[in-house]
């Protein structure tokens, strides 16, 4: 995991800061499940991180890479659990780690210099998933690596030449592997840095 978080972290630092050439982001993220991943965890969660570089191709197209990772965890007492042919019965904990990785595309809707700048765009990557069942002193645990698309919405708002307050709204939907497929909607209130 070291050697993704820091490709990542060389990828995203390789963009230009200077107005109009690039925005580097960094956001907090909370995040709602859908799908499979709502019957394993329907708990909203309120623990996420990350982070985005993009470089302008044209006055409104970027292109970049993003970086996140969403927790999501929910406690079920006393309940019943059924892994393979063995059916446990007691507390449970159960976590999942969503670590997405795009590369990105937006479109930006507005000027440079508009009071709010909005824009819509696609990731397209991988995404890492750690899926985890606690029960007592007994885990289960599974690692998938999945192809990801992330599409994405959100606005820039200035709040000075270099500072804008960040907020977007991305799907992000982990393909099948093993028979698992991953999705959530991530809420995402940062920074942005031209």
């Amino acid at each position: 995991m070291k050697k993704v978080l820091v490709i990542t972290l060389l990828f995203l630092g390789s963009f230009g800061l200077k107005a109009q050439d690039g925005i580097f982001a960094l956001t907090y993220n909370m995040g709602l499940t859908t799908g499979s991943m709502h019957d394993y965890i329907e708990k909203y969660s309120w623990r996420g991180f990350g982070m985005e570089g993009r470089a302008f191709v044209s006055d409104n197209i970027s292109l970049g890479g993003s970086f996140s990772w969403n927790v999501f965890y929910q406690e079920e007492i006393d309940k019943s659990y059924v892994e393979g042919n063995a059916t446990l019965h007691g507390n449970f904990y159960k976590y999942i780690n969503a670590f997405p990785i795009n590369f990105t595309a937006h479109y930006y809707f507005n000027d440079y210099d508009a009071p709010a700048r909005f824009h819509a765009g696609l990731g397209i990557g991988a995404s890492k998933i750690n899926q985890e069942t606690d029960f007592g002193v007994w885990a289960t645990t599974h690692d998938y690596w999945h192809f990801n698309i992330t599409p994405d919405v959100g606005v820039l708002i200035p709040m000075n030449y270099r500072v804008n307050l960040f907020l977007s709204a991305k799907y992000n939907y982990a393909f099948k592997t093993k028979d698992q497929d991953f999705g959530y909607l991530s809420f995402n209130v940062g920074f942005a840095w031209y």
